[in-house]
């Protein structure tokens, strides 16, 4: 057995380090329903447009574990399997996702070079294509990936006299299938062409040329597969279409005109053997429909492939209810019940204007592998054992109930209707815990009931006495940019009730700060009064100071750029700025979430409110929170350190346990490994006194992303695919963890 134990550094200092303190991934402190049933995975901060493959993940030889990758903020979300009483169960693990490098759009896990361990594939980074990951993972090691290759080519030949490799196409949007079609041991490809309508079918040629299994041999076989177009403006499939720009020899020899059309980007596919007929069939899901077809292949006499017939409520002729999933569906199929036969799963493939609720639908399969008989389980799987709001939830935490503990509100986009509609929410959950132990069980998923008194998408909540009355008070932003006042009837020590008081108002009007308002209520100039801190969609952050005018909530503008800050990333148009104040052993700091889906730390702010702040070093580049990152830092056990709580674009909620100093759980030494050659070639020794041989290490780009990833065995990493550039390369072993900044020539 093994797992990677990841401890991530915040470091909250002066220059004597004053303050310091770590935080790691925790799923510890219970959550219960609103019916008294325990989550069993309540902090995975939830899930929108999941692809699913099942792998190896806690090495006990079993391929019985989940990877599911989430297009929405390009997370990863591992869940280690075990039969419990003759059933599969599965429970979250944060620690393992930090082994794999930085992915994007999709990703699926395949064995491609015949290891019996399952490496990855999934959308280049260089844009348009195919890219591939290794399976390092030693016996009994650490789990690691390394890059095979950037980008799959393929070898195209139209005519005898010339033939010229080039990437294999891939849309971002799209969802390829990757099986042996021809069973010679090695994994092919079907992939949607450029136009959308045709399938392109490349085969693997590395069994055949070299003997040996693996992602770097194609050629393109045929790119009119099937013999089928899909609609070029819908979903709809047209058979008995052959093409005349073809390669060379492909299985479908025919050539008549082509029949295709403007281009249709966004198709999943899955291949799998439907009717017991030893050829693989064709499952697909399209843009902006909520079905699933199922395609009928066949070989004819002369050896053509062809899809001879379709049905579009696949899975309904195979003992099922059909697929009816709003609005872009994909399907996988893997054992996820544990008796040895492969289910069928269905998800949605879009992650902003999709279903996000019940959007994980489990069809058990009661038949075999190649005569399937579906029997839908559950419509939401995994997602019924965490905490999922729908979309972008917002956590926070005040004493709701009276009782003297912190309760956890959450504030969300909510749950997706129709095209661009979502049903805002206040989700309510009561600490039933003790000071020391909290629990939280669900009191209400519409607390307040929000989108009935006017308020819009993106609910964003924070609690502070704004009135001067002794309570606390609710102000709430929305997508509107502009925040609303919830004043609290109820008096000090009482179950909260609010009345709406409308929007809030400065000297010039109500206040609208563009889009998508994040308030925070903090006294940040020290005056004893609650000042208003709101984060918006640009990126940047508004102050309004508290005017403390007795019985009139009176607020003055002072600056859209607080602390000089800007979210706004390379690669994005909006930075979704989140702010969240918080002092620490008497020191005021902003941890802030953006659009990226990463976690950013700021001192230097005493005294110093309105000027620059200092970025401080959050080691936590490797936190893969998703998109509209949303903290907030509270000691939910007392026990002196803070905690961190982040939802985002995935509905449910993070925790970070806060740990105690870092020199009790994790040394960290910045420059303290000696790295030669320094610029690095193809390779980069990394030599220390405390870091033994076989240690694991994390390379970083100075933009936070994992590139690559592994064990040191022998003390060297293999950096020879990686471009030019500076790179910080982490390496740890046991409760040791190093740093060094070096050049790649």
């Amino acid at each position: 057995m093994y797992k990677l134990l990841t401890v991530f550094s915040i470091f909250l200092a002066t220059s004597a380090l004053q303050g310091q303190f770590a935080v790691e991934p925790s799923v510890d402190i219970p959550v219960f329903s609103g019916n008294g049933t325990q989550l069993l995975n309540p902090w995975t901060g939830g899930m929108n447009a999941v692809q699913l493959s099942t792998f190896d993940a806690d090495g006990d030889g079993e391929a019985d574990d989940i990877f599911l990758f989430d297009r929405g903020g390009n997370r990863i979300l591992v869940f280690i399997g075990d039969m419990e009483n003759g059933e599969r169960t599965y429970t979250y693990d944060p620690s393992y996702a930090t082994a794999f490098p930085h992915l994007e759009r999709w990703a699926l896990l395949r064995d491609f070079n015949c290891d019996g361990k399952k490496d990855i594939f999934t959308y280049s980074l260089l844009g348009g294509g195919l890219a591939a990951y290794a399976n390092t993972t030693p016996d009994g090691g650490n789990l690691g990936f390394e890059l095979e290759n950037e980008l799959l080519t393929s070898r195209f030949q139209f005519n005898p006299n010339s033939a010229f490799q080039t990437n294999i196409y891939a849309s971002s949007l799209d969802l390829p299938a990757i099986v042996d079609l021809d069973g010679d041991g090695d994994l092919d490809i079907f992939t949607f062409s450029v136009t959308g309508t045709q399938l392109e079918y490349h085969e693997n040629l590395s069994v055949d040329s070299t003997d040996s299994c693996s992602p770097n041999l194609y050629r393109a076989a045929n790119l009119c597969y099937g013999q089928f177009r899909e609609g070029s403006e819908s979903n709809e499939v047209f058979l008995g279409q052959p093409c005349n720009f073809n390669v060379l020899d492909p299985r479908s020899a025919e050539e008549i005109t082509d029949n295709g059309g403007s281009r249709h980007v966004g198709t999943t596919l899955l291949a799998l053997d439907g009717n017991d007929d030893g050829i693989y069939d064709l499952v697909i899901g399209g843009v902006s429909y909520s079905n699933l077809t199922f395609l009928e292949n066949s070989v004819s006499s002369a050896g053509i492939d062809s899809i001879v017939d379709f049905q579009s409520d696949f899975p309904a002729g195979f003992g099922a209810p059909a697929v009816n999933l709003d609005n872009f569906v994909s399907s996988f199929y893997e054992d996820v019940t544990g008796n040895d036969v492969r289910d069928l799963i269905a998800t949605v493939n879009e992650s902003a204007t999709a279903r996000n609720t019940r959007s994980v639908w489990l069809y058990e399969n009661l038949g075999t592998e190649s005569a399937p008989i579906f029997s839908l389980a559950t419509d939401e799987f995994l997602q019924n054992t965490t905490i999922d709001h729908g979309e972008t939830a917002a956590p926070v935490f005040a004493d709701v109930n009276g009782d003297g503990l912190p309760d956890m509100v959450i504030g969300s986009r909510g749950q997706f209707i129709q095209n661009s509609e979502f049903r805002p929410t206040l989700s309510l959950y009561l600490n039933t815990g003790t000071p020391s132990a909290p629990t939280f069980t669900l009191e209400d998923p519409d607390w307040l009931q929000v989108s009935e008194i006017g308020l819009g998408q993106y609910i964003h909540p924070t609690f502070g006495d704004i009135d001067g009355d002794g309570d606390s008070d609710l102000v709430i932003g929305d997508a509107s940019g502009r925040v609303f006042l919830l004043l609290n009837t109820a008096g000090t020590g009482n179950e909260m009730s609010f009345e709406l008081a409308g929007a809030i108002t400065a000297e010039d009007g109500v206040i609208d700060v563009g889009q998508v308002a994040t308030p925070q209520l903090f006294d940040l100039d020290g005056d004893g009064k609650l000042d208003l801190i709101i984060g918006e969609r640009n990126g940047n952050i508004n102050y309004y100071r508290n005017n403390d005018e007795p019985g009139n909530v009176s607020f003055t503008f002072e600056t859209d750029t607080l602390g000089d800050i800007s979210t706004i990333e390379f690669g994005f148009f909006i930075g979704s700025s989140s702010p969240h104040f918080f002092t620490h052993d008497d020191i005021t700091y902003l941890l802030l979430g953006v659009e990226r889906g990463r976690l950013h730390l700021y001192s230097g702010i005493d005294g110093n409110e309105t000027g620059t702040y200092t970025a401080d070093d959050l080691n936590a580049f490797d936190i893969e929170t998703g998109e509209k990152a949303r903290p907030f830092v509270i000691d939910i056990n007392n026990d002196g350190t803070p905690d961190i709580f982040c939802g985002s674009i995935g509905g449910g909620v993070l925790h970070f346990e806060g740990t105690g100093p870092v020199s009790t759980r994790n040394e960290s030494k910045p420059g303290s490994l000696r790295l030669y050659p320094n610029p690095a070639g193809d390779f980069i020794n990394v030599e220390s006194e405390l870091i033994s041989a076989g240690a694991s290490y994390f390379i970083y780009d100075l933009a936070g992303k994992i590139v690559k990833s592994g064990s040191l065995n022998g003390g060297a990493a293999h950096v020879g695919n990686l471009p030019s550039g500076a790179y910080i390369i982490v390496a740890e072993h046991g409760n040791i963890r190093e740093r060094g900044l070096w050049i790649k020539q």
